[in-house]
């Protein structure tokens, strides 16, 4: 698959749609990051991505897009004019996206550049079917919340797909990690680091590595049900490679008597003697 992420709108989550949600479900996925503004992804060892400038070469863009069989397009809402000023020169060039995913927040002003971005869409004379919307940080009913979008929406949208609102991704921006760094399918895999812990900060950023992988066990599923429905296929389980937990061992110090020696009658008693004995677990 091809897929193009955008809105006219920054901070609605494009970013993290790209990496959190289509692109671990991807078989050997490429991520294009089209951003000049806000803070990039390109050091992140976890992503295939490479880094577009619209000023550059349009045929490095075009490249990029077929070279991959499963590539997601990430256009920075600052960089969206440059983008279609450049991709509009050649016909037919659009075609070879299969869908466009506008990510979109309840609040009014994202509200209203995400039906002029779809508006916009359809303009150029992409098809409906192509363009789906992914309402992000819902807190309790999308249907309510997202009333004004849904209301004024000029093409169908599946109401059983949306994000809710989730601490995971705030604290993943602190620790700065994804899903992929803290997930493990132990979930009390964190617990013996944390007891561990010399300092007081490094208990509390475990303590976040802990309670963000409870929250990614929930989220990853919810996300696999998500992509299906979306593009009607079913995705690509996330690999994982897990580092293997090491065997923790705590020192304790025994009190351990030596038997008293009754050979001579004054003999003088020895003194309790201190051994330190290991226990793995």
């Amino acid at each position: 698959m091809k897929i193009a992420v955008l809105n006219s709108s920054g901070n609605v989550g494009k970013s993290t749609i790209t990496k959190e949600f289509i692109y671990p479900r991807l078989a050997n996925p490429l991520i294009v990051e089209i951003e000049t503004v806000n803070a990039s992804n390109i050091n992140n060892t976890n992503l295939n991505i490479k880094n577009y400038n619209t000023n550059d070469d349009i045929e490095e863009l075009y490249f990029n897009i077929i070279e991959s069989d499963n590539v997601v397009v990430d256009i920075g809402a600052s960089n969206l004019s440059g983008f279609f000023e450049k991709v509009l020169d050649f016909e037919g060039f659009l075609e070879v996206f299969d869908y466009f995913i506008i990510p979109t927040v309840s609040t009014i002003k994202e509200t209203e550049d995400t039906i002029k971005t779809i508006e916009f869409l359809k303009n150029i004379d992409v098809a409906e079917d192509k363009i789906k919307v992914i309402p992000n940080k819902v807190k309790k009913d999308v249907k309510s919340e997202f009333a004004i979008l849904f209301k004024n929406l000029s093409i169908p949208v599946d109401t059983n797909v949306f994000i809710k609102d989730s601490k995971l991704f705030s604290n993943l921006a602190l620790l700065k990690a994804d899903i992929k760094s803290v997930y493990r399918s132990d979930l009390d895999y964190y617990k013996s680091e944390i007891l561990q812990a010399e300092t007081p900060q490094e208990k509390m950023r475990l303590i976040k590595m802990d309670m963000s992988n409870r929250m990614a066990h929930t989220i990853i599923k919810n996300f696999d049900e998500m992509f299906e429905i979306l593009f009607d296929e079913t995705p690509v389980k996330m690999e994982i490679a897990e580092p293997e937990k090491e065997e923790v061992t705590i020192v304790k110090s025994h009190t351990r008597k030596k038997p008293v020696k009754k050979e001579k009658e004054n003999a003088p008693v020895e003194e309790d003697l201190n051994i330190e004995d290991s226990e793995d677990f």
